[in-house]
């Protein structure tokens, strides 16, 4: 079971976004919520910490992470064509003749009122988690928010803090309001009124020579919506307000 001492909601939000799937290759695809990840270098940037610098401070050991979309949003996936220059353009540079090509690659880019809930389960109260918190509540964003690339500006606000008299960890529940683990799900019931998203995303970077790589994956089940799912779920926190979540 968790360890959460306290639960800070926040409201991440947005025009436009694109959460890039990790094993797209020819085309740009999206995830339809911000992976774990993306959510630990938006907080990163807040912080100013520096690039591949920040995956120890938001590791597992320390805080978890509940991801929702947001009831009053309207999320709409809009596919692009962007012509991109080719890996033959190396051989202008270097002198040889030819022509300028490129290459059209598809993007997926999310679009209309976009905004998620992002619940921090804090398991340890550490200086910089507490900076954090003061940094947004006064909007001083450090390098900013952008919504999975830097053109697609983003806004994060503060809105709650639950102490650990007003949530409590369940064993087993029968509703989640969040994303959840699908290892988390023992029985999900499937009907006409809720529209049921399957991604597989990471969990997890490390830092390396090259730069990042990924240490873990799992496969997350979310409404489209934000709709309530049920059936049968572990390890779920219910907070006062009777909205169940599963962290990560």
């Amino acid at each position: 079971m968790y360890e959460i001492k306290e639960i800070i909601r926040l409201e991440l939000y947005g025009k436009f976004a694109h959460f890039r799937k990790f094993y797209t290759n020819a085309s740009s695809q999206s995830y339809l919520i911000p992976p774990k990840t993306t959510i630990m270098g938006i907080l990163g940037s807040i912080l100013e910490l520096p690039r591949d610098n920040y995956y120890d401070l938001f590791n597992k050991d320390n805080i978890l992470f509940s991801i929702a979309i947001n009831k009053d949003s309207d999320i709409r996936k809009v596919n692009q064509s962007l012509n991109y220059i080719s890996d033959d353009y190396f051989n202008l540079l270097v002198g040889k003749k030819g022509k300028v090509q490129r290459t059209q690659c598809k993007f997926e880019l999310l679009t209309g009122n976009i905004i998620y809930d992002i619940y921090l389960g804090l398991k340890t109260k550490t200086p910089e988690y507490e900076r954090l918190i003061d940094k947004i509540s006064e909007q001083n964003l450090g390098f900013g928010v952008s919504l999975g690339q830097k053109q697609f500006k983003g806004s994060i606000v503060k809105k709650e803090t639950y102490d650990r008299d007003n949530f409590e960890n369940l064993t087993e529940a029968y509703q989640v309001d969040s994303s959840i683990p699908s290892s988390d799900i023992k029985e999900l019931n499937l009907n006409e009124d809720i529209n049921v998203m399957k991604e597989d995303v990471p969990f997890c970077f490390i830092k390396s020579k090259t730069g990042r790589e990924i240490t873990e994956t799992n496969t997350v089940i979310a409404e489209k919506k934000g709709k309530r799912l049920t059936g049968k779920f572990k390890n779920i926190v219910n907070i006062k307000n009777n909205f169940y979540l599963s962290f990560f």
